[in-house]
């Protein structure tokens, strides 16, 4: 089923949601507010968007994010999608589960996100914290071959990003 959003078409003006500048943008799924909206705007003069997006790096981060805090079987019409990592956080935190957390990364990202070209993932335990610290250097053709960082740590909660 697709989304028709009414946003993302041409308005009156000839001006969009999205900017031509942009090589990817996608919709943030989180549903956070764009503006804090609240009372005081309902009878205000401009309309403020409702939904988030993030464009280049931000939408390949979010994707990364995506993709490691999935597990295969959750997205009912693609149930291959994602990498199952909370598997090993049952596993000994340590250097030979780091290798294997990182084959993993590289299998899905090679499989689901061909918007870049991995140049090296570091994984490093941290026992201590009963997490790993996910370290993602990457090109993005499309963007000039510019490089890409993708800072993650795997806990218990999933990965989180800061790229």
């Amino acid at each position: 089923m697709a989304l028709n959003i009414k946003s993302l078409k041409p308005r009156g003006d000839g001006t969009t949601l999205v900017d031509s500048k942009d090589t990817y943008a996608d919709l943030a799924l989180d549903f956070s507010m764009d503006s804090p909206g609240g009372s005081n705007q309902l009878f205000a003069k401009s309309t403020k968007k409702d939904l988030k997006r993030s464009t280049d790096y931000e939408a390949i981060s979010n994707s990364f994010t995506n993709i490691f805090n999935t597990s295969p079987g959750q997205k009912i019409l693609n149930p291959g999608f994602g990498s199952d990592l909370r598997y090993y956080l049952f596993q000994p935190v340590n250097e030979e589960t780091g290798k294997l957390i990182g084959d993993v990364i590289l299998k899905s990202i090679k499989l689901y996100e061909p918007r870049v070209k991995i140049k090296d993932i570091m994984v490093t335990a941290r026992p201590d914290q009963n997490e790993y610290q996910i370290d993602i250097y990457c090109l993005i053709p499309s963007l000039q071959n510019k490089s890409f960082k993708y800072n993650g740590t795997l806990t218990d909660q999933g990965v989180t990003s800061s790229y």
